[in-house]
């Protein structure tokens, strides 16, 4: 190995530790959603950990054919000091800063599909339910006009016969009338 690759990996792998301290304080700054949910806690932090191994690695294959030495390790150290001492305070700034916008861009575009798109339907949909519900109470009520209006000759008539009835049946009647009226029916 050249001492030419020696620099390229090694600036490469402080360049690496800075972009680690990087990705951890953004990943520990998502862990808020998932932190009361130990098993989601800890697949979330195997994975993270995987996959910067696998990306170090993949960094190293290309620069200097995967060889690691131990500068390698001090270079990594370095890096990630650096981004503890001098980085941290400003990319905490800038990510609540971006996560901030990020948020109130996404509450806007909700709103605008509320507003634009759901309301209307809802409106529409409840239009209609709404005028189905008047006309089926107007056909009720036509309906209901029709039946009295067909029905009330025979109530006169129902009235002459049940006057031929004779007295002691009428009681029977009368019985049969009063039990059906203390039946209280359940509306479903």
């Amino acid at each position: 190995m050249t001492l030419e690759t020696q620099f390229a990996t090694m600036f490469t792998m402080i360049a690496f530790g800075v972009y680690m301290g990087v990705a951890y304080v953004t990943f520990k700054r998502f862990e808020l959603w998932w932190a009361n949910h130990v098993v989601l806690r800890y697949f979330f932090e195997l994975f993270f950990w995987i996959v910067q191994a696998i990306v170090l690695f993949y960094v190293l294959y290309v620069l200097n054919e995967g060889i690691v030495r131990f500068y390698v390790f001090i270079a990594l150290l370095c890096g990630y000091a650096m981004f503890k001492a001098i980085f941290e305070p400003l990319y905490r700034k800038l990510l609540e800063g971006i996560l901030h916008y990020l948020s109130r861009f996404i509450r806007f575009w909700v709103r605008c599909i509320q507003v634009l798109i759901v309301n209307p339907i809802i409106w529409v949909v409840s239009m209609i339910l709404l005028t189905l519900y008047k006309a089926l109470l107007f056909l009720l009520k036509i309906f209901r006009f029709l039946l009295m209006t067909i029905l009330y000759p025979f109530r006169y008539i129902f009235k002459s016969i049940f006057r031929l009835v004779p007295e002691n049946r009428k009681k029977y009647i009368y019985q049969i009338i009063n039990f059906f009226s203390k039946i209280k029916w359940r509306k479903k």
